[in-house]
């Protein structure tokens, strides 16, 4: 058993039973929902993949800056996700980030992602990746490349608009976070 987060998934629970895959999603109210398919290939399956769920689980958080520059505090509305985020400019260059995350999978996997890549990105970098994440599931554009290539696993939430705003979330708060230091600075 794995827990992913427990604003909108309680705990997800996932395994293989000869050939059948099962997503349990254990409700606030402790009853569960049962999703899956002979093939694997039903409706949560898509979103939450093997890849997503690793990278859920690979999240470090609560892990704050104790001098930021800029904190930001941002929550989907839809499903309560909450990410706050702090960091620390060099010039136009992020030399320090840190981030306390309490939200579902979706947002899990992205935060991980960022996470692991920003530090030594550009503030146009991580506004153009934002673009990118957001062109990708609102527009049907291309997934980023390079070092941030994982949000590629984050493809088939674009068929889920209201999961939308809780993978966008950390890097939403990212830009936002950007924005206060530029700001801070005039």
């Amino acid at each position: 058993m794995v827990e992913y987060g427990l604003t909108c998934v309680r705990m997800l629970l996932y395994k293989q039973t000869r050939g059948f895959l099962k997503f349990t999603i254990l409700t606030g109210n402790g009853f569960g929902r049962f999703f899956g398919s002979a093939d694997g290939q039903g409706s949560v399956e898509r979103i939450y993949s093997q890849e997503i769920l690793e990278l859920a689980a690979s999240l470090v958080s609560g892990q704050r800056l104790t001098a930021p520059q800029a904190s930001v505090r941002r929550t989907a509305r839809i499903c309560g996700s909450v990410i706050e985020v702090d960091m620390n400019l060099d010039g136009e260059m992020i030399v320090a980030f840190g981030q306390d995350v309490s939200a579902c999978a979706l947002g899990q996997a992205s935060a991980s992602i960022l996470s692991a890549h920003i530090r030594g990105s550009s503030i146009g970098e991580i506004r153009e990746l934002r673009q990118q994440v957001s062109d990708m599931l609102k527009e049907g554009g291309r997934p980023p490349q390079g070092k941030w290539s994982d949000y590629r696993y984050l493809q088939p939430v674009r068929d889920y608009p209201a999961r939308h705003g809780s993978t966008l979330l950390a890097l939403n708060a990212a830009v936002e976070c950007l924005e206060k230091i530029k700001a801070a600075r005039s």
